[in-house]
């Protein structure tokens, strides 16, 4: 009995360190992975479905090495689409290394049409090679694709496009950045809007898109904030009518000074905002930063290290900050710190309340009895960003109960069948959360696995 009792509190000390970890699991258990990957002064958006499908937005320049390390992570290089937001070469600079490395296949190629294409030299080979690549779509307002077709499908709508000279609203359009993409992404509950470098103000070549292109989108969870944070951009009406729990600013080394102060003031205002690089140094800010959800419920966007993570309720499920955290605190400092408590579920209950905040996406249960559940859960509570609480068969100890209330927790995972955890304590967990009480399980651990 305490070889086993060893055993779990080891397994549970595990699980919830695991839970700091990047994820390796992208696109696993309806989940949808964005990653806004670090690319100095340019774009690049990995984007996973649920089902695994890949599609980036924009290939950066310095973009192929962290793309095909991303998709290597995942176990393929194959890009069901590549979505070009506009001509310059922080947008299309690294489209032709991406697609000629090896084992990589692009399915689909979407851009804006060629009426208005600049005379660059970037853009000319552009063209020559998504042409030849014989899956090169124009595309203008209204168009969409999408990932992972069916119930979980993710999709994709342009919402301003500037080829034919006007952009979202019929705002009359020339400059290159303005002529460029507004996408919206739609995964269930959970919005994301980017618009490359489209300007907010009426100034010379400039127009204002970014108030035509407010209403489109509406109110969304994520942004781009756009042409990296310039003082051209972020308009409050664009900011405002977008709402964005979480923003991201792509940005490197440039002589614009972005981001912009009140660009980021702005959007700070309205939620949390996470930087790739410094835009003087180049040193990592946040590095690659990563959104993932169930789209349903919330979301985390975490950064490239995850120093600091935040999760929100959707705006359908209330919105709102859930939990948020700098650098995790570490369990040991100077010599050993000791987290236990007077058995196993006391222990267990310490371990979570140190690691984790209200608000987590999800508890995984598991019986306190044996080990192998929990053990099996490890992955899933990893990727989930959830600790694993262990109760007894036909009832919820008290200090776990306690634990419970104070996690708050968006859903409840039984792992294992009704012999390990009974249907009694199924139901006593539907108190403990406003979400669904699910149970994942087999006829035997090995199944329940």
């Amino acid at each position: 009995m305490k070889q086993r009792t060893r055993i779990l509190v080891l397994a549970s000390i595990l699980l919830n360190l695991a839970a700091w970890l990047p994820s390796s699991i992208a696109g696993a258990d309806g989940t949808l992975t964005v990653r806004f990957l670090s690319v100095g002064q340019g774009d690049s958006i990995l984007v996973t479905g649920p089902c695994g499908e890949n599609g980036l937005m924009d290939a950066a320049p310095s973009a192929p090495a962290a793309v095909l390390a991303a998709l290597d992570s995942d176990g393929s290089r194959a890009l069901s689409f590549l979505s070009v937001s506009d001509y310059n070469d922080d947008h299309i600079g690294g489209a032709i290394d991406l697609a000629e490395s090896s084992g990589v296949s692009i399915g689909a190629v979407y851009d804006r049409g060629t009426t208005s294409a600049p005379a660059s030299d970037a853009y000319t080979a552009f063209s020559a090679w998504a042409d030849g690549s014989g899956v090169r779509s124009s595309v203008d307002v209204d168009a969409t694709w999408s990932l992972c077709p069916g119930p979980d499908a993710v999709t994709f709508t342009v919402v301003s496009a500037g080829d034919d000279g006007t952009a979202a609203g019929d705002v009359a359009v020339t400059d290159e950045n303005d002529r460029g993409l507004c996408i919206k992404l739609t995964y269930h509950e959970f919005d994301l809007a980017t618009c490359a470098d489209v300007n907010g103000v009426n100034e010379g070549t400039r127009a204002d898109v970014e108030s035509a292109a407010a209403s489109a989108f509406g109110n969304v969870e994520v942004a781009k904030i756009n042409d990296h944070g310039s003082a051209y951009s972020s308009n409050q009406t664009y900011v405002d009518a977008l709402a964005a729990q979480v923003a991201v600013v792509s940005v490197g080394v440039n002589a614009n000074g972005d981001p912009d102060a009140q660009a980021l003031s702005s959007w700070s205002a309205q939620g949390t905002v996470f930087q790739t690089q410094d835009g003087t140094t180049d040193a990592s800010v946040d590095g690659a930063v990563t959104i993932t959800t169930s789209g349903t419920g919330s979301f985390t966007a975490s950064s490239g290290a995850r120093t600091r993570w935040v999760t929100y309720a959707t705006d359908e499920s209330g919105g709102g900050l859930l939990s948020a955290s700098g650098s995790p605190t570490p369990l040991t400092g100077s010599g050993v710190t000791r987290l236990s408590g007077a058995d196993r579920y006391a222990t267990a209950a310490a371990i979570s309340s140190r690691s984790f905040s209200p608000g987590v996406p999800a508890v995984l249960i598991a019986t306190g009895t044996g080990y192998a559940d929990a053990l099996a859960g490890g992955p899933a509570a990893a990727h989930l960003r959830s600790p694993v609480l262990p109760v007894s068969p036909t009832s919820i100890p008290t200090v776990i109960a306690d634990e419970l209330t104070r996690l708050k927790p968006l859903k409840v995972i039984i792992l294992g069948g009704t012999g390990v955890v009974d249907a009694a304590v199924q139901s006593q967990l539907a108190s403990y959360t406003t979400g669904a009480v699910l149970r994942w399980s087999g006829l035997n651990r090995y199944e329940t696995a």
